[in-house]
């Protein structure tokens, strides 16, 4: 009986000790990488360590959750009271695993958790997109959540989109410098979602009629990694109509969707939106695409910027006249002034001249050029704002254009453009203010619209 109650005790000692995580793979660069965790939801944590120690994990104190409102390499972790808090979702390696740390995303994603020890020749971290069974890659998100170089760190693979039919899913590297022979493709575990619902899609062209205008999905146009769409807006009488997609939502059965906005850079050609799409072998894509007024076309050497108007020729929803001070040169003042208006309310929450500090926290540099951040609440459903003219106090007055470069600004947030689309609740965004120098004051013409949300069931462009 002793002999086997020592057996036993040995047994249960040596199973404590075991590390349940994923072993150890090799990468086509040499670095080598461990799964240690995966989870699907608004809130993450990871567990690593012996069995003990995830099993001692719940005794543990738990810090306030962490907030992640950016992308990788930046201050995006925030606690509750919006001060950048260096915590990581996981416990960190010690005797008893360390404080237990949580994320709280603004939407439901799937993290993938892995360990990477860099190679003495490369200690650049690869990124991993995953891999369906038809072999399309879904783009992910890798954060670093280490100090390179570092002998390991922890990366947090992020995808809203990922393959949600099978059981397991393929992490795959993208390196440089493959080699022969070297795996570089990890099989994950995907999360337990419920069955994908049956679509079908219609032939095209396919029309929906709102308000007595006509909405026509017309065609492809093929020959682009990135599909283009056409569209044809005509009235029921059958003449064109002033409307142009300013955005697009892409959807498939499993439940995946991503966004492109259209208002974010100019196109010249009104009836097209190029956009972001899924696996091309899925049956079926949802489209869900948002209508406004169309901007009319910008300022050309025959028609100068003084005599255009970025306003567009459909009457507004709303429209409102902000006068604010102007700020000095590198500066940035608090202005709050609030415009009230039935089913929603706009804010403007402060102005700055070129060379203020940038209010996108992914951004170090200067302004490059003078800007109003704006909140707009209380939106019930999509809203595109433009900001029409600005006016000082001797009467000088400028319209906002597009960027013509679209490397000239690294961050979406102070792109040149003179409309910006709101979408339902509360959202903030930054106008870039065409130059008055020496103005004292400044008076805001803004006008809003409405967009129209129509819907399509379509069969994937051929690849």
């Amino acid at each position: 009986m002793g002999g086997v109650i020592l057996g036993i005790g040995s047994l249960l000692a040596w199973g404590l000790l075991q590390d349940p995580a994923e072993p150890w793979r090799r990468l086509s660069d040499g670095s080598r990488v461990r799964v240690v965790g995966v989870n699907y939801g608004r809130s993450h944590r990871v567990v690593e360590g012996r069995v003990w120690q995830r099993l001692l994990q719940p005794l543990l104190p738990e810090r306030p959750p962490v907030r992640v409102t950016h992308v990788a390499g930046w201050d995006g972790l925030q606690n509750k009271a919006g001060a950048v808090h260096p915590g990581i979702p996981s416990s960190a390696p010690g005797f008893f695993g360390g404080w237990r740390n949580r994320w709280d995303l603004p939407a439901p994603e799937l993290i993938v958790w892995v360990r990477q020890q860099h190679s003495a020749s490369n200690w650049l971290a690869p990124h991993f997109d995953l891999e369906d069974e038809h072999g399309c890659r879904f783009r992910a998100v890798n954060q670093h959540l280490g100090n390179l170089p570092s002998p390991e760190e922890l990366i947090a693979i992020r995808l809203r989109a990922f393959p949600r039919r099978g059981r397991t899913v393929r992490l795959v590297s993208r390196v440089p410098n493959q080699r022969a022979r070297i795996s570089s493709a990890l099989t994950v575990r995907a999360p337990d979602l419920p069955a994908a619902p049956g679509w079908s899609p219609e032939p095209l062209p396919q029309t929906r009629h709102h308000g007595g205008v006509d909405f026509t999905l017309a065609r492809w146009i093929s020959g682009r990694a990135n599909p283009i769409a056409q569209f044809d807006v005509r009235r029921r009488g059958g003449s064109s109509a002033d409307w142009e997609p300013v955005s697009l939502t892409v959807s498939d059965a499993t439940g995946n969707s991503v966004t492109t906005t259209r208002d974010l850079e100019f196109q010249p050609d009104l009836t097209r939106i190029i956009f972001r799409g899924f696996c091309r072998e899925e049956p079926v894509w949802k489209l869900r695409v948002l209508f406004a007024p169309s901007i009319p076309a910008r300022p050309t050497t025959s028609r100068p910027s003084a005599n255009w108007s970025p306003a567009p020729k459909a009457s507004a929803s709303w429209s409102w006249t902000a006068r604010i001070p102007a700020p000095l040169p590198g500066r940035r003042f608090i202005q709050n002034t609030r415009l009230s208006r039935p089913d929603l309310q706009l804010e403007v929450i402060n102005v700055a001249q070129a060379g203020a500090p940038s209010n996108d926290s992914r951004d170090k540099r200067p302004l490059r050029c003078p800007t109003a951040q704006v909140r707009m609440s209380g939106v019930k459903e999509p809203v595109r704002l433009t900001l029409v003219r600005v006016t000082d106090e001797r009467g000088r007055s400028a319209v906002p254009t597009w960027q013509e470069d679209p490397l000239q600004f690294q961050w979406d947030l102070n792109r040149p453009r003179p409309t910006q689309l709101f979408g339902s609740g509360t959202e903030e965004r930054t106008f870039v203010l065409p130059e008055l120098p020496g103005a004292r004051s400044l008076k805001l013409e803004l006008v809003a619209h409405r967009a129209i949300p129509v819907e399509y069931l379509v069969a994937p462009p051929s690849p």
